[in-house]
This record gives C-alpha cells, structure tokens and sequence, in this order.
C-alpha cells in the first residue's frame, strides 16, 4: 500500500499545479479519494 499512497501524494501535487483554484483542488481531490477502494486509510495518511 506504501505505492498506493506515494501514487496518491503525486496525484495530490499533480492536482494542485493544474487546479490554483482552492475549491477545484478541493473537488479534485474529493473525486481522487472517492475512485479509491482504500479512501478512508488514504485521507488519514495524507492529511
């Protein structure tokens, strides 16, 4: 799961350089955490 969180991290940063947008970022992320199969395990790692 270390890769899965990595992957997540990357998308995260991926997403804040394309969206500057704060409530974009925010509604990007939320779809992200959403698609996962893991999404609470995911939010507490990263947050």
């Amino acid at each position: 799961m270390a890769t899965a969180s990595f992957f997540m991290l990357k998308l995260a940063q991926l997403c804040k350089t394309h969206f500057n947008n704060k409530t974009r970022f925010e509604n990007t992320l939320v779809g992200c955490f959403v698609t996962s199969t893991d999404e609470k395990r995911m939010t507490h790692e990263s947050f």
